[in-house]
């Protein structure tokens, strides 16, 4: 049975030039496509997260998955390795990916082949990635005068002033944050402060 994924990432998005791009190309390979399964999700979603999990589930030995290219089935290279060897190594499955013109094959030695380059190649994309954060980590650490924050920084910080005659929302809507970020500011720096309704808002009091 050969199984085709298409994937777009928003409702905007349509999934007509993957198809296209499919159909051109089981053509070429007179190939028939049985069956096809679509799915409007970000690639940041993991694999077992999506449509995608059941459609690689319901796969027997021998069946083949099409998709239109390699990112459509992981969020980095990594992920794609790591479902291609699923499909073609664990569960008997073959593998096409169009725009690219990978052709997985199970019990095939070329493709366990091009399967363990790429799979080496991911791991070193993955160290250089490593490796280029922790420079960055040592380099800002060393630029700062002591007062150094690693990763996002927080949009309240502990010296901000909190007008406690108003409602948390507005606290909120003046410092441009959502309430959660108030209320992760209050646990966090003002364990002085309490909740208090008042007029059907909720505000702070001391404790």
């Amino acid at each position: 049975m050969n199984v085709v994924y298409l994937r777009v990432s928003t409702c905007h998005q349509d999934v007509n030039n993957q198809m296209m791009g499919i159909e051109k190309y089981m053509e070429e390979h007179q190939m028939t496509i049985d069956r096809v399964f679509e799915e409007t999700v970000s690639g940041k979603v993991r694999a077992k997260d999506r449509k995608l999990a059941s459609v690689m589930d319901e796969l027997k030995k021998g069946d083949t998955l099409i998709v239109s290219e390699v990112s459509r089935i992981g969020r980095n290279m990594m992920d794609v390795i790591s479902n291609i060897n699923m499909l073609c190594n664990e569960k008997g499955c073959n593998f096409i990916a169009v725009k690219q013109n990978y052709y997985f094959k199970t019990n095939d030695l070329n493709s366990k082949v091009m399967l363990f380059a790429h799979t080496i190649a991911a791991e070193i994309e993955r160290g250089l990635n490593c490796a280029r954060t922790k420079e960055s980590y040592l380099r800002v650490k060393a630029e700062s005068d002591g007062d150094f924050v690693w990763g996002r920084p927080q949009k309240l910080q502990e010296t901000m002033e909190i007008d406690l005659s108003l409602p948390i929302d507005e606290i909120a809507r003046q410092n441009n944050v959502h309430r959660r970020t108030v209320t992760r500011y209050v646990r966090q720096y003002r364990k002085d402060l309490c909740y208090k309704p008042r007029n059907h808002y909720l505000t702070l009091a001391q404790c």
